[in-house]
């Protein structure tokens, strides 16, 4: 494959090799041919134990997409083997785009809408795919939910190899985490290993208006064989953002330990965040009877300088995989994360057209956040005549406490006077009571899981069709503290998923999913006050087709779900089931590289999510709040030929028009934006390369209120990052 470029092959494990650049060999003393090609070092690991999900499966063609990733207790998956449709974003579109959190790797996926993002000042991210909202709950950590807390902080990806969205229902896969909720969607953070070459890499940064920090990851493997790797991550920013008023520090420190033997491969992580953000620039809250307000400037803060979100996380997670014979392999997980969270915040509603934003309350409280997870499984290979069987048996638990200082004498508030969205009026901080240790605030609610689940997926004529049957049953308990209410109920939650592959490069594929929710526990102005229901599913049917031409991948799929909404009956006052809402629509997903030198990922997502039942029967029909029908994102990287090691990209995004309300009367418009990126790679012999990275985010710097789930986030504004990396 390699011959005649230059390039040489080392064997540098029992599962890997590297590739050397003929500018390598040449420092080395090597002979370089004539016109032979310089490339970086690239790590190729082997495909290893297919029941194995410690090792990754290989980049696809431009090196931005991952071939496939972790699919729960399944295992990983090549996406031409995956019933389902997920996408894989690797490290080096992460590093080219200088993203700093999740959010923003997202970005690039059209069936991903943002509901909180730091970038436009605050201090918390989310969002919603498929249309569902709140799915920061629903992020795992090598697997494991709850250990991120992502819900309450934006979680740096300096410590992240890769970044896996499963778009859909997933309860067989997954199973529920801690905080469980509704959800169309799962993101999986890979956490970053040691690669069999040496690595010290120092990345200082810099982001306007007075963001300077810097990222340091070391990695190194020892052994004969290279059987123990240790990687660390650690990151500082401080300073300034282009907000007015608003700044962000961020400190971060992860280690990353693995061992992978002949049968047996173990893997620990423990980790360190700590985010404040202050002038915390949060989102809008508009009343019912008021019109949509115009967004101010990009840099324009309507929130008191004095509020802050100061979020400190830690976690520590072990994995370990026994080959128990040449087909089976049992696994086990544990993973416990913590997260305190101090708040000074102040939410004035607005009431007119004129931007009068009314007298409200402003707070300082601390809560924490304390989540364990676990899981065990069996894999195993198994064939039955003409028939094979990839079989997966597991177990799941986990359990959050959740706490606050609600209703406490040290629970500062004060009433702060009107105010204006476009000329606001900044008031001394009040006097709040200075606030102790989250970790001691009561607690106020417990949520715990467990999990079995049963799956086989069969496969026949050279495995050209599959078959996936399984079923989860799901325990789930919650206990309130504070009202003394209590709820513990189970669920048997079904799935299907077929995959017909007419050729080699097309797969064809139908699934049914279920996602689970706790049941519901009747409130005190119910007629049935106190009555326990059982957890509820939402249903999802999908169908959708994959294409592999080698260079350039594409997956279209078509899905409907349905959801039950819960509340009370304005007619009888009894406590149920009273509306149903209905998630629907056609997802298109490209990536690959185009040719020798442009590398390419986007898409396009139409979406129709709505009201199919009302308690009152108002609204039916209508756009769930927060969905637009339309969003596209396409994002490029070109190797320039008249500059050697110079690569131009960027990143486009359009959605369009959302509704604030349910009666859809608040109409939000839709918006586009555009970001560019550049890196010159510096090559000198005898010398690593030293990359430089370049970015504009918001070129145009465009005001729009990027998020309308319920509130609205403006935009970010236009902001240039600079970075150089040093290797060593």
């Amino acid at each position: 494959m390699v011959a005649g470029t230059g390039v040489t092959v080392s064997i540098t494990g029992p599962a890997s090799a590297a590739l050397v650049s003929g500018a390598a060999n040449a420092g080395s003393g090597g002979a370089v041919l004539a016109g032979a090609i310089s490339l970086d070092t690239i790590d190729v690991q082997g495909a290893g134990n297919p029941n194995s999900t410690m090792s990754l499966p290989p980049a696809y063609a431009g090196g931005q997409v991952a071939r496939g990733g972790q699919l729960g207790m399944l295992g990983n998956r090549d996406m031409m083997d995956t019933p389902f449709h997920q996408t894989n974003y690797t490290r080096k579109l992460i590093e080219n785009q200088q993203a700093r959190s999740i959010a923003e790797v997202l970005s690039n996926d059209p069936s991903v809408a943002k509901i909180y993002d730091t970038g436009g000042g605050f201090g918390k991210e989310q969002w919603a795919i498929r249309g569902v909202g709140a799915n920061a709950h629903n992020v795992s950590f090598g697997g494991l939910f709850g250990i991120t807390q992502s819900l309450d902080s934006a979680t740096a990806v300096e410590t992240i190899e890769r970044v896996e969205v499963l778009k859909g229902a997933s309860t067989l896969l997954n199973g529920l985490p801690p905080t469980q909720g509704a959800h169309l969607g799962t993101v999986n953070l890979v956490p970053k290993r040691a690669g069999d070459e040496p690595l010290i890499a120092f990345t200082p940064n810099y982001a306007m208006n007075s963001q300077f920090g810097g990222h340091l990851d070391a990695g190194q493997r020892f052994g004969d064989n290279k059987e123990f790797g240790v990687r660390f991550n650690g990151v500082y920013r401080s300073g300034d953002t282009p907000i007015d008023y608003n700044s962000r520090e961020t400190r971060v420190a992860a280690l990353g330990l693995d061992y992978r033997g002949e049968t047996v491969r173990l893997s620990a992580d423990f980790g360190y965040q700590y985010l404040n953000t202050r002038g915390n620039r949060a989102p809008v809250t508009v009343a019912l009877d008021a019109p949509v307000p115009m967004p101010p400037h990009t840099t324009h803060n309507w929130v008191q300088p004095w509020e802050y979100h100061k979020v400190e996380s830690k976690y520590a997670t072990t994995r370990g995989e026994w080959d128990i014979t040449e087909n089976v392999t049992a696994y086990a997980a544990f993973g416990r994360g913590k997260s305190g969270v101090r708040v000074a915040e102040y939410y004035p509603t607005l009431v007119d057209a004129v931007g009068t934003m009314a007298a409200s309350s402003a707070y300082q409280y601390i809560y924490f956040r304390h989540a364990t997870t676990a899981e065990t499984g069996l894999r195993g290979h198994v064939e039955t005549g003409p028939v094979k069987h990839a079989v997966a048996l597991a177990a799941g638990w986990g359990r959050e406490n959740y706490g606050d200082n609600d209703g406490d004498d040290w629970n500062g508030s004060a009433v702060l006077p009107a105010t204006n969205l476009y000329n606001p009026v900044y008031f001394p901080q009040p006097n709040f009571p200075r606030l102790g240790d989250p970790a001691s605030a009561p607690i106020s609610s417990r949520t715990e899981n467990l999990g079995f689940t049963l799956a086989d997926t069969m496969s026949a004529l050279d495995e050209r069709i599959q078959l996936m049957l399984g079923i989860r049953h799901q325990r789930v308990k919650r206990r309130s503290f504070s009202s003394g209410s209590q709820y513990d109920d189970g669920a048997l939650s079904p799935a299907a998923a077929l995959i017909v592959k007419p050729w080699q490069n097309v797969s064809l594929y139908a699934n049914y999913m279920e996602a689970l929710e706790a049941g519901q526990i009747a409130p005190t102005n119910a007629v049935n006050v106190g009555e326990v229901f059982p957890p509820f599913k939402t249903t999802q049917s999908e169908v959708g087709a994959k294409v592999d031409f080698g260079h350039i991948a594409a997956t279209l799929a078509a899905f409907t779900a349905t959801r039950p909404t819960y509340g009370r009956d304005p007619d009888t006052l009894i406590f149920g089931e009273v509306g149903k809402t209905r998630y629907q629509g056609i997802e298109f997903t490209t990536f690959g590289q185009a040719t020798d030198s442009i590398r390419f990922v986007g898409g396009f997502t139409f979406l129709d999510p709505r009201l199919i039942e009302t308690p009152d029967g108002t609204n039916i029909g209508n756009r769930i709040v927060g969905t637009p029908r339309y969003r596209a994102t396409l994002s490029l990287d070109w190797d320039t030929p008249f500059i050697e090691g110079l690569t131009l990209g960027g990143m486009a995004q359009w959605q369009s028009f959302s509704f604030l309300d349910n009666a859809n009367m608040q109409k939000v418009d839709g918006w586009y934006r555009f970001d560019l990126n550049a890196s010159y790679t510096i090559r000198q012999p005898g010398w690593k390369p030293i990359i430089v990275r370049a970015s504009l985010r918001n070129v145009l710097d465009r005001s729009y209120w990027a998020s309308s789930y319920w509130q609205l986030g403006l935009s970010e504004p236009r902001t240039f990052l600079l970075s150089t990396t040093f290797q060593f």
